[in-house]
């Protein structure tokens, strides 16, 4: 009879034998195992959270990395991008609480209230250690929430990457705020037709048609009457006295969208940015071109 093996025993020979595996895949040329991407939802203090996890196809050895979507949009812009930045971490995008399949919070927020929901959805998500530090990827109105995790938190968020900084002046700010207001639902549509008309006008280079329409219909998700919340809490938040107070490296994905001559005031503000210019680029960079993204993105979290 053959000798019975232990637990540690057994986990080397299968973790052999998982290497085999994959040795006679490569060798017989087939694909190598992709990461997992599941959508779940875990309890918040407003309701349920909804996110896209996506776990690696190997061991998680790396810190993992939150990402945070665009108003109005949901956690769908990162759908493209989640499995080549989970190579050997979790990859989580989440979405912002009254947005995508979030449920909405009770009354307008401000961005700390929002961060700090987010924080507790992260760890959730990610499970034990409960004090696993993280890294945060930001893209518009998730920059801002990821800069407030980071104060917040200093010692649960590793590193930022950030992609377009809204960064206003108070004149702007007023102006932001007086126009983020909900548009009054019509009988012809014509409050349907606006987000359409706005998403065409701002199409990156290579986003297709068929992007933009994912996209649209992902701002249709939010209650209309509180569509505009965290846009306004945005425009009530001090990213100038903000930015120079986070501690942790930054990286800056620079792209050719509607906010891309704001990143000179980010380097300003916090002269140890990091920055990746990719004027190739716009609105919808994670569809258009995820593996180059994500490329940026690991070579700077792994530096």
């Amino acid at each position: 009879m053959r000798p019975s093996l232990s637990r540690r025993e057994a986990a080397r020979a299968l973790a052999g034998m998982g290497l085999a595996a994959l040795g006679r895949k490569a060798a017989a040329g087939e694909a190598e195992p992709r990461a997992t991407v599941k959508r779940v939802f875990v309890d918040g203090p407003w309701g349920q959270i909804h996110a896209r996890v996506a776990t690696p196809p190997g061991r998680a050895t790396k810190p993992p990395i939150v990402c945070l979507h665009q108003t109005p949009l949901s956690s769908r812009m990162f759908a493209n991008i989640l499995g080549e930045l989970s190579v050997d971490r979790l990859a989580i995008a989440i979405d912002t609480p009254g947005y995508g399949e979030s449920d909405p919070p009770p009354k307008p927020p401000e961005i700390a209230d929002y961060a700090r929901v987010l924080l507790a959805a992260a760890r959730a998500l990610i499970g034990r250690p409960p004090a696993r530090p993280i890294d945060v990827l930001g893209y518009h109105t998730g920059t801002i929430m990821a800069v407030e995790m980071a104060i917040a938190e200093p010692k649960s968020v590793r590193r930022l990457v950030l992609s377009s900084m809204p960064i206003f002046d108070p004149a702007r700010r007023g102006e932001l705020l007086k126009g983020f207001v909900p548009d009054p639902i019509t009988e012809d549509g014509a409050h349907i037709l606006k987000p359409w008309k706005s998403g065409i006008a701002g199409r990156g280079p290579g986003q297709t048609l068929e992007m933009t329409h994912r996209n649209y219909t992902e701002k249709l998700r939010s209650d209309p009457e509180k569509s505009f919340w965290a846009l306004q809490a945005l425009a009530r938040y001090r990213i100038e006295e903000a930015l120079p107070r986070v501690t942790q490296p930054i990286l800056l994905l620079r792209s050719k969208d509607t906010l891309y001559d704001h990143a000179v005031a980010a380097k300003q503000l916090q002269p140890r940015i990091e920055m990746v210019e990719r004027t190739d680029l716009g609105n919808g960079l994670f569809d258009v071109d995820p593996k180059g993204i994500a490329s940026a993105v690991l070579s700077f979290l792994n530096s």
